[in-house]
């Protein structure tokens, strides 16, 4: 029951300095609500100091109220301004109440402790000086009535003497956890960059092969079950070994990469555009026909011839598609645009080639 109630959001991460607050307020609540419950019955019953048992009831409920305050918004934040709040004003009204007994002074290590941890170094800092200015002068104004000076001055520096430690340990925590997000966040970048060059052709940042297969598989399975159109086309860089030759390779991967951007500008968000391998390329058009992927190959064919390359060379490419309809397997598929992509070089180059000419021509098929 109490693991259910006292949950932390499954958003807040492990080991995250919001996590730790979750932990710190539902332990330190717990014990709260049980140290004034018993107050609250001893005051009222045994010291008859029912100043202090209606002080302590008054607290017993606001820190319920907190908590579901807490469970209703999950703003830890806000809670924990509360927490710190509350206690402020419970242990600085005990310590007025209970000026001649010494004991209560021993309550006031819990303001520091719950604002440091709570509200960070210098937040706690400030929340813990402004508290330590009401009390010391409490403390001095009794000195001679129920404590002797000797005993102020061991009191106030103990009290300075414990809030500097709980700041050096904050401060550290605090420098700890910079440290784990940045590194998290290093590793997140890595990750990022591993999982991109899995993905990514390097040249041209377009999709690899792997990626394409992927996609390809995820498609023809939709397709498959729901009964929907795609084409596929394959595009090839005509006489692309003639570019490499003349002006070497760096040439070459500034053709592909000006070539890929010129191919960009033609296709939809939902089209998949990938490097096939060398010059070769190829576009998964979903819910698209042969007619339809065939004008698209047309528009990519003028827009190459159009392009500036900067060196001189055919400035033009060959496609092939293939449309699927439900006959086919991926294999099969891919086997069909490569085919007509060779019907489209043996035609002469830059032109599009689909199933229907690989059926016309005097070529074998499958």
């Amino acid at each position: 029951m109490l693991k259910k109630y006292f949950a932390i959001p499954e958003n807040i991460l492990p080991h995250s300095p919001e996590y730790s607050k979750y932990q710190y307020i539902y332990g330190f609540s717990l014990l709260f609500e049980l140290v004034m419950f018993y107050f609250t019955f001893h005051n009222f019953f045994v010291t008859q100091m029912y100043n202090l048992a209606v002080l302590d009831a008054v607290s017993f409920f606001m820190m319920i109220g907190i908590l579901l305050d807490l469970k209703r918004r999950d703003n830890i934040v806000h809670t924990s301004y509360a927490v710190v709040f509350l206690i402020f004003i419970l242990i600085l009204t005990v310590d007025v109440f209970s000026l001649k007994e010494n004991y209560s002074f021993l309550w006031n290590f819990f303001l520091p402790m719950t604002a440091f941890y709570l509200l960070g170094s210098k937040k706690g800092s400030i929340i813990t000086l402004f508290f330590y200015s009401f009390f010391f002068y409490y403390v001095l104004s009794i000195i001679d009535e129920y404590i002797t000076q000797h005993a102020a001055a061991n009191i106030i520096m103990s009290y300075l003497i414990f809030s500097a430690v709980l700041y050096t340990y904050e401060s550290s925590r605090e420098k700890s956890y910079r440290t784990l997000d940045e590194l998290l966040s290093n590793e997140k970048n890595v990750s990022t960059q591993l999982k991109k060059l899995s993905t990514r052709d390097k040249l041209t940042n377009i999709y690899n092969r792997v990626k394409l297969d992927e996609y390809l598989e995820m498609i023809y399975n939709r397709a498959l079950r729901y009964k929907e159109e795609f084409s596929i086309m394959i595009v090839d860089i005509d006489h692309f070994k003639n570019v490499n030759d003349s002006y070497g390779h760096l040439v070459g991967d500034e053709i592909l990469i000006k070539f890929t951007t010129c191919i960009q500008k033609h296709i939809r968000s939902s089209d998949i555009f990938g490097r096939w391998g060398g010059e070769e390329f190829m576009l998964i058009l979903p819910n698209t026909s042969c007619a339809e992927a065939h004008t698209l190959a047309e528009h990519i064919r003028a827009s190459i011839e159009k392009c500036n390359f900067e060196y001189k060379f055919s400035n033009s490419a060959s496609f092939g598609i293939a449309t699927f309809t439900d006959e086919e397997s991926e294999a099969e598929l891919i086997e069909i645009a490569d085919k007509a992509l060779y019907i489209a070089k043996d035609s002469g180059r830059n032109c599009v080639k689909s199933k229907r000419d690989l059926i016309s021509s005097t070529k074998d098929f499958k």
